[in-house]
């Protein structure tokens, strides 16, 4: 680049006085730019759906994808992935919850 004769400026180069910009802010007749805008109620109202609804269909694919996951383990053979039939969630059997309700 230096055969060329092209010179780039870098940021870390020094700079003179005059090639700078003027430090007073150019005067001018339009108003000032306003960033905030107060909330309206539709909004809120997006803001309460997108913070109510989405966790909630965030939490119903995290269960079933976990839902899936495990049955496609079992449908695998891995291992821990046995369905226990023997016992429900109580620890008592099927066959004596039935005798101890009739």
């Amino acid at each position: 680049m230096v055969e060329s004769g092209v010179t780039i400026r870098s940021d870390s180069e020094q700079y003179s006085g005059h090639d700078e910009l003027s430090a007073s802010p150019p005067s001018s007749s339009s108003p000032a730019v306003i960033l905030y805008q107060p909330p309206t109620v539709w909004s809120l109202f997006r803001g309460a759906a997108i913070n109510l609804f989405l966790p909630f269909i965030n939490g119903m694919m995290l269960g079933f994808g976990e839902l899936f996951a495990h049955e496609a383990a079992f449908r695998l053979g891995w291992s821990n992935t046995r369905v226990r039939h023997g016992r429900g969630r109580l620890g008592v059997s099927r066959s004596a919850l039935l005798e101890y309700r009739c």
